[in-house]
């Protein structure tokens, strides 16, 4: 006898929701899984082939499942990448919203940045019932790798950066401004951090803030109040001296993270950081804080027909546009429809969000740039010094033409400009 049909839907979210309880369940037990590679028909990249190939960039590094500071279970582990020999910094990097046990998006950029001389810490995000929590939890990851590093693998970290992407890059702000440990943040890159600082989305982070069994429990009636989101005053502890960069997708500012008509996060979040200064030093030379947008491109020609490479919330998105009724995605079709985060990995990775990260990153661990032409951190319209090939986007691979440059904070109307030259001695 089935149910009457006005309990169905009841029945039905139920359902929903016990299934998300028991992945949430789940205990990750090993670090992200390696992406595969590209689809045959695309084993040509559209960009010069500089993205680094995540099964031949593991064979060069170490990574290490740790249950974490709660033992083994969800939200209390992470994956520790190490290089060799070990590196004095450390990355926490924070990845976007995921229900259940990682899907290993991430895991080629990990990956790109320890090969890049960073060890990184990946710590295996709450599940849909804690996503709230995801600040604290990430700060308790952090603790947990700097302990054991120390402890275990005899590395004295003495240089820290954040990193996130979406979720990840929300919750990078709320971390930088929460932590009082030893090294201090002195990078600080959010990739399209979300959700909308309005919305209903942000709300609910909001409302799941704490821990209470498998449910949430509304924000403020256990008395802890909604600190660990608060981007608005919340964000005043992060320090004049950060190095600050934001990487924003062309798509998020087409609507699929913004508004429609309204400012992204990205803009909001840059005026919402008044303390942190334009240059590092008093000299006025050396930008420590920028906002990039990396932009859509088009082959001239690759295989006798085009691709569209769609700079996306989720990365890099490669359509054929081929003379068919409809298009196809191969990157949906071969992942059983998920449109994941590194599903494809181009050049447009490499040089739109890889490079500066780990460039920004570099720089604000050594205090120089990592080369004579290059900086993430330059914001001007200047084409000279280390502002030469900040905007460079590489070349096709098919004619060798320049692609579609990147652009940068003096390009983006309305972002506010009465920050501090330099930080006050």
């Amino acid at each position: 006898m089935s149910p009457p049909r006005s309990r169905r839907p009841l029945l039905l979210a139920c359902a929903i929701w016990t299934l998300l309880g028991i992945a949430e369940a789940i205990a990750q037990i090993d670090c992200p899984p390696i992406p595969g590679d590209w689809p045959w028909l695309l084993n040509d990249p559209p960009l010069k082939s500089m993205t680094p190939v995540a099964r031949q960039q593991i064979k060069d590094q170490a990574r290490v499942h740790v249950d974490g500071p709660s033992g083994p279970g969800e939200g209390a582990g992470y994956c520790l990448y190490m290089t060799n020999p070990a590196a004095d910094g450390l990355i926490l990097l924070l990845h976007g919203y995921q229900v259940g046990v990682e899907v290993g998006a991430y895991d080629p950029m990990a990956q790109f940045l320890t090969k890049g001389g960073h060890n990184v810490i990946y710590p295996y995000g709450p599940g849909v019932f804690k996503t709230g929590t995801y600040p604290r939890r990430a700060i308790d990851a952090l603790s947990h790798a700097l302990s054991l590093l120390k402890l275990q693998y005899k590395v004295e970290v003495r240089k820290l950066a954040v990193v996130g992407h979406s979720l990840g890059g929300m919750a990078a702000l709320r971390v930088a401004a929460e932590w009082k440990g030893t090294p201090a943040i002195t990078a600080l890159i959010a990739i399209d951090p979300g959700p909308p600082l309005d919305s209903e989305a942000m709300q609910l982070l909001k409302d799941t803030e704490c821990d209470a069994g498998p449910f949430p429990c509304r924000c403020g009636k256990d008395g802890k109040g909604c600190e660990s989101w608060d981007v608005g005053e919340g964000l005043k502890p992060i320090a004049c001296t950060t190095r600050l960069l934001f990487i924003q997708a062309q798509q998020t500012t087409d609507g699929c993270v913004c508004v429609p008509g309204q400012p992204c996060d990205c803009q909001l979040l840059w005026d919402r950081l008044p303390q942190i200064a334009k240059y590092a030093g008093s000299s006025g030379q050396t930008p420590q804080r920028n906002l990039l947008r990396v932009p859509h491109d088009v082959s001239h020609a690759n295989l006798g027909q085009d691709f569209v490479i769609r700079s996306t919330h989720l990365g890099t998105t490669v359509i054929p546009t081929l003379n068919f009724p409809f298009k196809i995605d191969y990157c949906k079709a071969i992942s059983g429809g998920k449109d994941d985060y590194g599903c494809y990995l181009t050049s447009m990775d490499y040089w739109g969000y890889w490079r500066p990260t780990l460039a920004a990153v570099t720089e604000a661990f050594t205090n120089k740039p990592v080369s004579t032409d290059y900086s993430p951190y330059c914001s001007s319209k200047d084409a000279t010094g280390t502002c030469a090939t900040a905007r460079d986007m590489g070349n096709w691979q098919s004619d060798g033409k320049q692609a579609t440059t990147l652009f940068n904070a003096a390009d983006i109307p309305g972002l506010a400009t009465n920050f501090p030259d330099y930080c006050p001695k």
